[in-house]
């Protein structure tokens, strides 16, 4: 009986479940794409984060001037 009833459970939750098949929303797109700066005692790390239109990734690029240390994101 339990295992009808976990097969019957395995089968609705296929049905119901599927992948992500859109790019990126443009909600998070518009949330993440800018300038960020990361204020430290003696340095600035800077970042743009640009989204390609059409793609499903962001350019990062550094800014800064080589005087602070790195951040790991």
């Amino acid at each position: 009986m339990k295992q009808l009833i976990f097969l019957i459970f395995v089968l609705l939750m296929g049905n119901v479940s599927f992948a992500q098949t859109r790019s990126s929303a443009q909600s998070v797109r518009s949330a993440f794409e800018g300038t960020w700066e990361y204020k430290q005692k003696y340095g600035t790390n800077t970042v743009r984060i640009q989204f390609e239109e059409g793609k499903d990734y962001a350019l990062f690029t550094d800014i800064g001037n080589g005087m602070a240390p790195e951040r790991k994101l």
